[in-house]
C-alpha cells in the first residue's frame, strides 16, 4: 500500500494495455501495473487499487483457475489461484485480465503446435469467462523469440509483456513491452529509483 500511496501522492497515473494499443499520447507520469500468474492472494490488491482510483492488469494461467497452481519449478510454490468469480469482480472494478498461457510452460522449449495451443486456448478460456475479447498477454518466465511473438500476433494478441527491464516498448513493438520488477520489500527510496531509472 505504501507504494500505491507513493504513486498517488506524486501524481502517477495508471494506464491499461488498451492505452498502448490506441497509441494515445500518455501522461508523463504514467505507469502500467501488472501481476503475473493469477495467485488468489493478489485479489487483496484490487481493493487497495480501487480505493486510490488506480488500476492494474493480471495475467492468468488458465488451467489453474480456481485451483492450486500446478506448474513446477524451484521458484514456484503451490498456492491457491484466482477464481472465475474473482476475475469477474476484478474486471467490474476496471482491472484488465490477460493470458499467461494455459500451463505456464517455457514457450521456447515447446513445439509450434503446443505454442499455438497454449496461446489460443488460454485466450479462448478467458474470453468465455469474461464475456469480452482478451488481447493482452505476458510471456511466462519472460521467454520468447521472434517466432513466438509472431504466434502471439496470429492468435490475436495486441500487447505482450516481456521481462526485459526498462521503459516502454522494444523497437516500438506492443508485443514486446518492457517491465520493471517491483518487490514487496522494496523500500520507497528503491521504488522511487526504479520509477526514475528503470533499474
Amino acid at each position: 500500500c505504501n507504494q500505491l500511496d507513493f504513486l498517488q501522492a506524486y501524481g502517477w497515473q495508471t494506464i491499461s494495455p488498451d492505452d498502448l494499443i490506441k497509441g494515445n499520447v500518455l501522461p508523463d507520469k504514467s505507469v502500467l501495473i501488472t501481476f503475473d500468474d493469477g495467485y488468489a492472494d493478489n485479489f487483496a490488491a484490487v481493493e487497495a487499487l480501487t480505493q486510490r482510483r488506480l488500476k492494474a492488469s493480471w495475467y492468468i494461467v488458465t488451467q489453474d483457475i480456481g485451483k492450486q497452481s500446478s506448474w513446477r519449478d524451484h521458484q514456484a510454490p503451490t498456492l491457491p489461484m484466482l477464481s472465475e468469480t474473482q476475475m469477474l469482480e476484478m474486471q467490474s472494478e476496471g482491472m484488465t485480465i490477460g493470458s499467461h498461457t494455459q500451463s505456464h510452460c517455457r514457450l521456447t522449449e515447446q513445439s509450434s503446435e503446443r505454442i499455438i495451443m497454449e496461446l489460443r486456448d488460454s485466450k479462448a478460456t478467458l474470453s468465455r469467462i469474461l464475456q469480452r475479447p482478451v488481447n493482452s498477454f505476458a510471456y511466462p518466465y519472460g521467454l520468447y523469440d521472434a517466432s513466438i511473438r509472431t504466434c502471439a500476433k496470429a492468435c490475436g494478441y495486441e500487447v505482450a509483456f516481456t521481462t526485459r527491464s526498462g521503459f516502454g516498448l522494444v523497437n516500438g513493438d506492443t508485443l514486446q513491452v518492457r517491465r520493471i520488477s517491483i518487490m514487496a520489500d522494496d523500500t520507497l527510496n528503491r521504488f522511487a529509483r526504479k520509477l526514475t531509472f528503470a533499474s
